[in-house]
């Protein structure tokens, strides 16, 4: 939450956003799939009223902090980035609104998902030492025992092989689409406003697409094999023009999270993994032995 609050809103005129994400934010997330399946007539239940209370918090803050901008000035983060940026075509910035609805998406995805893709990953790397030990191999080559950067990332690219594995064997069990115009989706008809339900995890893991999917093969994301996947089986942050806007961020997150912790630690599984499910696996424990390097 910190990471993204600080890139979203700064370190120093952001203080008081990220604090208010850091209390709301969890709760928009625990509570956003009951509301999302949830019939009109519950809203009004408690768990409803909680979401919606912190929902207005985190907006009120938001538009504040919009608000005490200038919006021609850019101060070195993401939200002066998204109030700079202009349409390709139109040259028109995109309004108030349409900012706080990117930046609610930057903080609910890119926090839990994005923690939680991190620990699976230590998990997988803790299950499989020589794909840890070719992990250590590319760090210590890649940075000689300096801190990672942004700039390390296209180097990092075994490390982003396993990321991609993750990503695919973790992936959220749902996402829905609304339609906004009638169209055919195979046999069914569907009308404007209609909305469709597919899975991500049921299409990464689909053996129809992937060699043997229930093993972790971080080797099946090299060029070769990529080139083979056809379009659209491998869909972790969504696809088209409603992917996810965080998707770049969230896997720089987590390659420079595993860069770090791999370039001075061992992590062995220490116990049994106790699963949660909610719109993704979450490990209700994951207990491991951390062990400084040699």
């Amino acid at each position: 939450m910190t990471n993204v609050g600080e890139a979203l809103f700064g370190t120093e005129l952001g203080e008081e956003a990220i604090r208010e994400a850091r209390r709301s934010i969890p709760l928009v997330i625990r509570l956003g799939m009951y509301r999302v399946l949830s019939p009109g007539w519950v809203e009004k239940l408690p768990v409803n009223r909680r979401f919606d209370q912190a929902t207005a918090r985190m907006t009120a803050v938001v538009h504040e902090l919009m608000a005490g901008r200038d919006a021609d000035t850019d101060h070195g983060d993401l939200l002066s980035t998204l109030l700079l940026a202009r349409d390709a075509e139109t040259g028109e910035r995109m309004t108030r609104e349409q900012v706080h609805d990117e930046v609610m998406t930057l903080l609910t995805a890119g926090t839990e998902t994005t923690a939680l893709i991190l620990a699976w990953a230590c998990h997988e790397l803790g299950h499989h030492p020589g794909v840890a030990e070719r992990v250590r191999a590319e760090v210590d080559e890649v940075l000689g025992g300096r801190p990672v950067t942004f700039d390390d990332l296209p180097a990092l690219a075994y490390t982003g092989q396993v990321v991609s594995e993750v990503l695919r064997m973790y992936s959220l069990w749902i996402l829905m689409r609304r339609t906004e115009q009638e169209l055919d989706l195979g046999p069914v008809r569907l009308r404007p406003g209609d909305e469709v339900v597919f899975s991500p995890l049921a299409l990464h893991t689909d053996p129809r697409y992937w060699d043997h999917p229930e093993v972790f093969d971080p080797d099946r994301w090299t060029t070769e094999r990529v080139r083979s996947l056809p379009p659209g089986v491998f869909i972790p942050f969504g696809n088209g023009i409603r992917q996810c806007i965080g998707h770049l961020f969230a896997r720089a997150e987590v390659v420079i999270g595993l860069a770090t912790i791999f370039a001075r630690w061992r992590l062995e599984p220490a116990g049994p993994v106790r699963v949660r499910y909610t719109t993704i696996a979450c490990p209700r424990g994951l207990p491991m032995t951390v062990r400084p390097r040699d």
